[in-house]
Formats: C-alpha cells, structure tokens, sequence
C-alpha cells in the first residue's frame, strides 16, 4: 500500500502521552502510533457502520 506523508502539529502533552502509548505497545516511533491508533478508529467506525446498515436492511419490511 502507497503511503503519503503528512506533517501534524501538536502539544507536547499530546506527543507525552502518544510516546508513551509507544512504549507500551513497543512500536519504534510516535508516528506509527499514530497510524496504529487511526487505524483502529477507522476500521471499528467502518464495522459500526456496516453493523447499522445491516439493521437497517433487516428492518425493512417486504
């Protein structure tokens, strides 16, 4: 998969606290817990997602 870079600004209190998520998950930079944590956002939002259209589609009646 291609990446793109992308250049974010933000509080050390932020970066504090994403370096040591970095230490608890072991991973080598701020940057990949970054992607880490964003990807598991969008990856639950996508399933939420899923799972409201499948009710929607089982609530429709024939």
């Amino acid at each position: 998969m291609a990446m793109k870079k992308v250049t974010v600004a933000m509080t050390k209190e932020m970066f504090s606290e994403l370096d040591q998520e970095r230490k608890e998950r072991r991973l080598a930079s701020v940057a990949e817990v970054a992607r880490v944590i964003l990807g598991q956002h969008l990856r639950e939002k996508n399933i939420e997602r899923g799972l409201a259209t499948i009710e929607r589609l089982g609530n429709t009646s024939s």
